[in-house]
């Protein structure tokens, strides 16, 4: 039986040329004996290639600047749980080195990132910052619509919450209070947010203490 993997494509511009190369992106991987990080990567930039060369570029000028997009972030984890994500412009095609954005807002996700996001991150506090930076991103500029989020941590990355004491619920409420923390922050609202990293505070202090006292040595 062939060992399951993990494909995930996001697209900024024209619909239906991002449809056109999702479904065919899909199909080349699904063909795939034995799909690997690198196979997936070459098969990428086969598929935006033949998408420029075939279809955009033969309905529009190359050069003009009215032409449609078709901009994409595409993750994989193979079956041994070796991930590539990769980004496209045009027929390029390479590397995510530790963060990318497209969309009509992306130059401001860009910006808040530069800021907030340091090397070396854990991949949790990683995560709740880039979900974050996208909520405002889509707040400022309403647009966004219905949009799906997705994380993807690499074999052997820590769990995000790695403790079943309090519940994930509870864990949860944290993460609300830090995304508050961080909207206050943003807006360079001092005063509150002060009071949502007292709350954020207490909440982490209380969860410290109920593990101390149930933890078993």
């Amino acid at each position: 039986r062939r060992k399951p993997y993990e494909l995930v494509i996001a697209g900024c511009g024209n619909e239906d040329y991002i449809d056109e190369a999702r479904v065919a992106l899909r199909r080349r991987v699904a063909e795939m004996p034995e799909p690997t990080v690198r196979a997936v990567g070459d098969a990428l930039k086969a598929e935006i290639g033949r998408l420029h060369k075939e279809t955009i570029f033969v309905q529009w000028p190359r050069a003009s600047r009215t032409r449609p997009q078709a901009l994409f972030i595409v993750g994989f984890v193979s079956p041994e749980g070796n991930v590539g994500l990769w980004k496209t412009f045009d027929l390029a095609v390479s590397p995510i080195d530790y963060f990318h954005f497209i969309g009509v807002a992306d130059s401001y996700a860009n910006l808040v990132a530069a800021r907030l996001l340091k090397q070396g991150l854990p991949a949790a506090i990683a995560h709740h910052l880039l979900t974050q930076i996208i909520s405002e991103a889509r707040r400022v500029y309403g647009v966004g619509g219905d949009i799906q989020t997705v994380s993807v941590q690499s074999a052997g990355s820590m769990p995000f919450f790695n403790s079943g004491i309090l519940g994930k619920r509870y864990l949860w409420g944290l993460e609300d209070s830090l995304h508050s923390a961080i909207r206050s922050a943003l807006e360079t609202n001092s005063e509150r947010t002060e009071t949502h990293l007292r709350a954020l505070s207490d909440g982490v202090k209380e969860f410290w203490l109920t593990s101390q006292d149930t933890a078993v040595w």
